[in-house]
């Protein structure tokens, strides 16, 4: 199982580690997750190409977490965030939805080095309710949500929307990993579960780590 534990957060930095990409810039860095502001506009265009792939399944998913009128101009694509692990391999690409919405919400793909981008997940923020992980091309949904000083987690399928916890294949592997992060390790996945509260790309790092380690 993957598992992360944050320490509390250092102060946003514009100094790049001497490896980065010039177009990068740390707009959060704690012991465990670095975030990055991207500017590359090829790297743009392929997660911009990754969401028009799947809108289909995108749209759906939205329905599922009552996200209304979903497009290609909801998403602010002028804002390309990368979220790692440090120290695993794979990496995560965002873009914040903007429409209207009580949601903080993300659209997230992953790959590992120069791979291909893989995975879209829908990911949404309901601060002081829940955190919700679509994996889009499976249709499966994780639903986590803080109750005292435990992390609770429900797992579904829109597509068998009358069965809880029936998700297979990669997607169980990605589901279990999650649950794992957010559930089974008391304050910590506490912790966790409060940073993906105020940043969505918190929860894309967890993700990528996952899917890297159990879909590639």
């Amino acid at each position: 199982m993957f598992f992360i534990l944050l320490s509390c957060n250092e102060n946003p930095s514009t100094v790049l580690p001497s490896n980065a990409d010039v177009n990068e810039i740390v707009i959060q860095k704690t012991d465990k997750i670095t975030i990055y502001k991207v500017t590359n506009l090829n790297l743009t265009q392929e997660v911009r190409q990754a969401l028009i792939s799947s809108m289909e399944e995108v749209q759906k998913m939205a329905e599922a977490q009552n996200i209304k009128n979903v497009s290609i101009e909801s998403f602010d694509f002028d804002n390309l965030y990368k979220s790692v692990v440090n120290g695993v391999v794979g990496e995560s690409f965002s873009v914040n939805y903007k429409g209207a919405s009580e949601a903080k919400i993300a659209f997230a793909v992953f790959r590992e080095n120069d791979q291909p981008l893989i995975n879209p997940t829908l990911i949404s923020v309901r601060a002081g309710k829940n955190i919700e992980y679509g994996l889009v091309q499976t249709g499966d949904r994780v639903i986590f949500e803080k109750n005292n000083d435990e992390v609770r987690s429900v797992r579904m399928n829109i597509n068998t929307p009358n069965q809880t916890g029936k998700i297979t294949g990669c997607g169980n592997a990605v589901a279990l990993c999650i649950q794992d992060a957010y559930s089974n390790h008391g304050w910590g996945s506490v912790y966790v579960f409060l940073q993906t509260l105020a940043l969505p790309q918190t929860g894309a790092a967890i993700a990528a780590a996952c899917a890297i380690k159990n879909c590639t």
